[in-house]
C-alpha cells in the first residue's frame, strides 16, 4: 500500500555566526514522517509505542543539553555550536516521530498529548529562542552603532550584528514557512479522516464500532482545535494576520464556550498594522466569558488594552473634534461641503478623501472613548472620590457625550453591522462584569463573599451593573432610532417597498433579546434590576428616587418609547402587514446567521446556545468547565473552503425573518387588554392600536397618590 511523505520544517542553525563557533544551516530537512491514507489502522499498536518511546528518548535527549548548556558545560558535546548542532538534529528527529504518531494513530497521540510535545519541543521554544536572539542582536547593533563614534572597529561590530539580524530573520521566514506546510499537511489527513464518519455508511457499524468511531471522531476534533491554535501562532509569527485570524475563528468554532482562541485574536487585532483597540476589547470579553474554559491570562491583557488606550486618548486630548460638524455637513450633500477647515477650494474628489480621512479619525478616536468607558464599567464608580476612580458626575458627562457621539457616527452609517453586533456583546459583558473586574458574580457568589466579609458590600456591584445597563438600553434606543429612520428613508426612495440590508437591526435584536433577558431573570449574574423598574413580581416595589435610580429610570424610558415607535413603524410597512410572529417564549435566535459566532459566549447563552448542557449557567452550577467540542458535521462545515451566496432575494428574506423575530420580542412586552398587571413595558393606545410605553410612578408620586386618596377618603 502506498505510503505519503511529510516534510518536516529545518530548524535554523547559527549562519556565519562566529561567537557560537559559525557553521552553515540545511535549506530543507525531506523527512519522514509516513502513513497510510485513509485508515490509521494499518500501522500496529506495538510501532506507534516504540516510536512514543523513541519519542521520549529524544526528548530526555534534548533536556539533557539543554540543561549542560545552562550550566555553561558539558561532559558530552561541547558548548557553543556542537551543542546548537546536536538540538537542531534532535528536534528535527522529534519532529519525524511525533508527526509519524499524528498521522497514523490519532487516538494514541491524542492519549501521549504529541501534539502538545510537538508543538512545544520542536517549534514553539525555537521559535521564542530565535525571536529572542533577533532582538539582542538589535539591541546589540544599536548600542554599538551609538557607542562607535565613527571609529572603524565599533561600525564595523554594529554591520556584523545588522548582518546576523538579517541572517536570522531569514532563517526564522523559512523555518515558520516549512512549519505552515507540516501543520496545514496534518490538518488537511485529519478533516480527511473525519468526513466518512459523518456520512451514512456510519450508521452500518456495529453498536461497539460505532462507539469506537465516535470516540475516534471526538479526538481527531479535539485535535483540530489545537493544530488551528498552533497553526495561527505560526501565521502570526509570520506577521500574516488575515490568516492567523482565519485559524483562530476556525478553533473557536471546533470548541464553543472556550476562551484561549479569542485571546490569540485580540493579539491579532492589536498587532495588525489597522489596529482596531475596539475589536481586542471584544476578544478579550469572549476569552474572560467563555460559557466553559475562560481564559484568564486575558484579564491582565485586558487591563494592558485599557491603560494603553487611556494613554492613547491623553495623547490625542489637545485635538479638538472641529472636523465633525463639517464631516456630517459633507456627508448630508451640504453646498460647499460646509467645510471651513478648507473652504469651498476643493474638488469633489479631494473633498471626498478629506472626508474619509477625518471621518475615519473621528470613528477611531469615538471607538477608543468606547473602551475608556468601559475601562470605567470594569474598575466601578468611586464612591469617596479618593480612589482614583471616575466619580458619578463624570461617568453621566462620559456617557452622554459618548451617546450623542454614536448616534451622529451610526446615523452616517460609520460602523459596520458586525462592528455594531460586537459593541453590544462588549456592553453586555461590562454589565455583568461591572465594578467587579471583569467577573462574574451569582448570588452563590455574594454569600460566599459575605460569609468571608460581613462587611463586604454587594450593592457597590449591584450600582454598577446598573449604570452600565443604563448605558447598554441608550445604546439600543440609538440603534432603534436608526432602523427607524432607515425605514423613512426606504420608503421614500423605493416604491416598490424593498427593505434589503438594515444596518443595525442585527445588533439590535441581539440587543433587545438580551435586554429581555436581565428583564425576566434568565440570567443568574445580573444584579442591577432593582434600579430599574420590574416585572411580575418586582413591579409591585417603589422605585426609590435617588439619582442613580432617576438615571436607570430615564435609560428604561428612553429604550422602551424607542422600541414603541419603531415596532409601529414596522406595522405601518406594507411588506410587513403578513408576519410570521413567534410566541415571545418561543422565540428563537438560535439559527440567525449573523449571530453563529457568539455561541457559547455568557450574556448570551440563555438564548442563543442551543442545549441546556452549553448553557453558562448549568455549566456553573455543574461545576462543569469541560471542553465540548462541535459535531462532526459542524466540524466539516467550518472548516469548509466554500462560501454560500446569499444573493437579493436571500437579502431581503434575512431581513424580513430578522424583523419577524424582533416584533415577536416586542409582542411579549406589550399588553394587549386594558388591564396591565405589571408585566409589560408597553401597552395598546385604545384608540390608535399603536404602542405606548407604559409610564411608571416614582416612589414620591405614588406616595403622593397615596395621599391624595386618604384625603378624599376622610372628605368623603
Amino acid at each position: 500500500m502506498a505510503r505519503h511523505v511529510s516534510r518536516c520544517p529545518a530548524t535554523p542553525d547559527n549562519t556565519n555566526n562566529n561567537r557560537h563557533g559559525g557553521g552553515t544551516s540545511q535549506n530543507t530537512y525531506a523527512s519522514a514522517t509516513q502513513h497510510t491514507p485513509g485508515s490509521q489502522d494499518s500501522v500496529t499498536t506495538e510501532a506507534i509505542l516504540a516510536r512514543l518511546a523513541k519519542a521520549k528518548e529524544i526528548e530526555t535527549s534534548l533536556d539533557t543539553i539543554a540543561k549542560a548548556s545552562k550550566r555553561g558545560s558539558s561532559t558530552v558535546f561541547k558548548a557553543g555550536a556542537a551543542d546548537e548542532k546536536s538540538q537542531q538534529a534532535l528536534r528535527l528527529q522529534l519532529c519525524e516521530v511525533l508527526s509519524d504518531v499524528i498521522l497514523n494513530d490519532s487516538t494514541m497521540a491524542h492519549s501521549h498529548d504529541a501534539i502538545g510535545r510537538l508543538w512545544k519541543v520542536c517549534f514553539y521554544g525555537r521559535i521564542n529562542d530565535i525571536r529572542s536572539r533577533i532582538m539582542k542582536e538589535k539591541s546589540r547593533a544599536k548600542k554599538r552603532q551609538a557607542g562607535g563614534g565613527g571609529d572603524a572597529a565599533g561600525n564595523g561590530g554594529a554591520e556584523a550584528a545588522k548582518k546576523m539580524v538579517g541572517d536570522l530573520e531569514k532563517q526564522l521566514k523559512q523555518f515558520l514557512k516549512e512549519a505552515i506546510q507540516l501543520y496545514r499537511y496534518i490538518i488537511e489527513r485529519y478533516v480527511k479522516e473525519l468526513m466518512p464518519l459523518s456520512q451514512s455508511q456510519a450508521s452500518a457499524l456495529s453498536d461497539l464500532s460505532q462507539q469506537q468511531e465516535d470516540e475516534r471522531s471526538l479526538v481527531i476534533i479535539a485535535s483540530l482545535y489545537r493544530m488551528h491554535i498552533h497553526l495561527g501562532d505560526l501565521y502570526r509569527y509570520s506577521l500574516s494576520h488575515k490568516q492567523a485570524e482565519e485559524c483562530y475563528l476556525k478553533s473557536a468554532t471546533l470548541a464553543p464556550g472556550t476562551g484561549n482562541p479569542f485571546n490569540q485574536l485580540a493579539v491579532v487585532a492589536q498587532q495588525s498594522q489597522d489596529s482596531m483597540t475596539v475589536v481586542a476589547l471584544y476578544y478579550y470579553a469572549r476569552s474572560l466569558m467563555a460559557t466553559r474554559e475562560p481564559f484568564e491570562t486575558s484579564r491582565s491583557n485586558l487591563v494592558r488594552l485599557f491603560e494603553s488606550n487611556r494613554k492613547w486618548l491623553d495623547e490625542h486630548s489637545r485635538e479638538e473634534d472641529v472636523h465633525s460638524r463639517g464631516i456630517v455637513n459633507v456627508g448630508n450633500g451640504t453646498e460647499g461641503g460646509g467645510n471651513t477647515t478648507t473652504g469651498n477650494s476643493m474638488t469633489k474628489k479631494a473633498q471626498k478623501e478629506w472626508m474619509h480621512k477625518e471621518r475615519t479619525a473621528m470613528n477611531r478616536k469615538a471607538l477608543a472613548r468606547i473602551v475608556d468607558l468601559q475601562w470605567a464599567f470594569f474598575r466601578g464608580v468611586s464612591l469617596d472620590g479618593t480612589d482614583g476612580k471616575i466619580d458619578l458626575d463624570g461617568l453621566k458627562k462620559k456617557m452622554t457625550v459618548l451617546e450623542e457621539t454614536l448616534g451622529d457616527l451610526i446615523g452616517h452609517a460609520s460602523f459596520s453591522e458586525s462592528l455594531l453586533c460586537k459593541l453590544i456583546a462588549i456592553l453586555a459583558f461590562s454589565t455583568l462584569g461591572a465594578s467587579n473586574g471583569g467577573k462574574l458574580i451569582n448570588a452563590d457568589g455574594f454569600y460566599a463573599k459575605r460569609s468571608k466579609n460581613p462587611k463586604w458590600n454587594e450593592g457597590i456591584i449591584m450600582t454598577n451593573q446598573a449604570l452600565a445597563f443604563s448605558f447598554f438600553l441608550r445604546l439600543c434606543a440609538v440603534l432603534a432610532n436608526d432602523v427607524d429612520a432607515i425605514l423613512s428613508k426606504k420608503e421614500a426612495a423605493d416604491s416598490s417597498h424593498k427593505l434589503g440590508v438594515i444596518r443595525s437591526l442585527s445588533p439590535l435584536l441581539l440587543g433587545f433579546r438580551y435586554v429581555t433577558s436581565l428583564y425576566d431573570g434568565e440570567c443568574d449574574w445580573f444584579h442591577g434590576l432593582p434600579f430599574f423598574p420590574g416585572k411580575g413580581a418586582a413591579a409591585g416595589n417603589k422605585l426609590e428616587s435617588s439619582s442613580i435610580h432617576e438615571m436607570c429610570r430615564e435609560s428604561h424610558a428612553v429604550f422602551w418609547k424607542s422600541i414603541a415607535n419603531m415596532a409601529n413603524h414596522f406595522d405601518a410597512l406594507p411588506t410587513t402587514k403578513k408576519r410570521d410572529v413567534q410566541v415571545y417564549g418561543e422565540v428563537d435566535l438560535v439559527n440567525v446567521k449573523d449571530f453563529a459566532e457568539y455561541h457559547g459566549y455568557v450574556p448570551f447563552t440563555s438564548f442563543l446556545d442551543k442545549n441546556d448542557d452549553d448553557n453558562a449557567m448549568v455549566c456553573a452550577a455543574q461545576n462543569d468547565k469541560t471542553t465540548k467540542y462541535a459535531t462532526s458535521d459542524e466540524v466539516i462545515d467550518a472548516l469548509s473552503e466554500s462560501k454560500h451566496a446569499g444573493g437579493v432575494k436571500g437579502v431581503e428574506k434575512e431581513t424580513h425573518s430578522k424583523i419577524n423575530l424582533l416584533i415577536s420580542i416586542v409582542d411579549g412586552n406589550t399588553c394587549t387588554t386594558s388591564s396591565d398587571d405589571g408585566r409589560y413595558f408597553l401597552t395598546r393606545n385604545a384608540g390608535t392600536n399603536a404602542r405606548e410605553f407604559v409610564t411608571e410612578v416614582s416612589m414620591e408620586e405614588e406616595e403622593e397618590e397615596e395621599e391624595t386618596n386618604n384625603n378624599d377618603d376622610d372628605y368623603d
